[in-house]
C-alpha cells in the first residue's frame, strides 16, 4: 500500500467519522429538545431531579431559546455544509465550518 493510498483511507475514515459524530449530535439534540418541549411545564409540586433539573435551569437557555434547539441547528448546519465541502471541496466552506465551531453563541 502506498503513502498516497492510505492517506487518501485516512482523509475519508475522517470524513465518515465527522460526519457520524454530526448525525449523532443531531440526534441527542433533537431527544432533549423533544425531552423539553414535552416534560415542561411541570406540573405543582414536582421537584425536577437528574436531567429535568439540568432542561429546567437556567442555563438551559439562551434568551428564550433552549441550548438542546440550538445544537440541533449546529449539528444540521454542519451536516448541510460538510455534505457541500465533500462535493465541491472548496475552501471557503472548510472556512466557514471552521469560524461557525469556534464562534461563541452570543449571551451565553
Amino acid at each position: 500500500m502506498t503513502l498516497t493510498r492510505l492517506s487518501a483511507l485516512l482523509h475519508n475514515y475522517f470524513d465518515f467519522q465527522s460526519i457520524a459524530l454530526a448525525v449523532v449530535g443531531w440526534g441527542a439534540s433533537v431527544f432533549l429538545t423533544a425531552v423539553h418541549f414535552r416534560a415542561l411545564p411541570l406540573p405543582a409540586g414536582v421537584e425536577p431531579e437528574g436531567s429535568l433539573a439540568v432542561i429546567t435551569s437556567a442555563w438551559a437557555y439562551v434568551g428564550p431559546i433552549p441550548l438542546a434547539l440550538l445544537g440541533a441547528g449546529y449539528y444540521v448546519t454542519m451536516l448541510v455544509l460538510g455534505g457541500l465541502w465533500l462535493e465541491t471541496k472548496r475552501e471557503l466552506l472548510e472556512r466557514g465550518i471552521f469560524a461557525i465551531t469556534l464562534s461563541p453563541i452570543p449571551g451565553v
